[in-house]
């Protein structure tokens, strides 16, 4: 079943552009779907209530999928380049979709 994982990111403040733009140069989300074939899709949300606040929201086939970028050492290789940018360590959470709708 597929699962969606929010990561909270509480950069340091000022220092939202620039994890913004690591995130880009980076190129993260694609980096993802390169090594693990259960990523569907993500994003890199911008809070407007907080400006230092991001989410990474990605769609995963299955918790097993998940687990896999979890357990990759890619992610600690991604995450070490991005600590530099945050205030605390992320805050992540896992959700099953319940229900979805896409408008057509």
């Amino acid at each position: 079943m597929e699962v969606v994982s929010h990561m909270i990111v509480r950069t340091s403040p000022g220092k939202r552009d620039a994890a913004i733009e690591a995130y880009r140069k980076r190129d993260v989300l694609r980096e993802c779907a390169d090594v693990i074939p259960g990523f569907i899709r993500g994003e890199l949300l911008v809070c407007q209530d907080d400006l230092d606040v991001l989410c990474v929201a990605t769609h995963w086939k299955s918790a097993d999928d998940y687990q896999q970028w979890l357990d990759h050492p890619l992610r600690a290789d991604q995450s070490n380049e991005l600590v530099p940018f945050a205030a605390a360590a992320p805050e992540s959470s896992v959700y099953e979709v319940g229900l979805s709708w896409i408008a057509t």
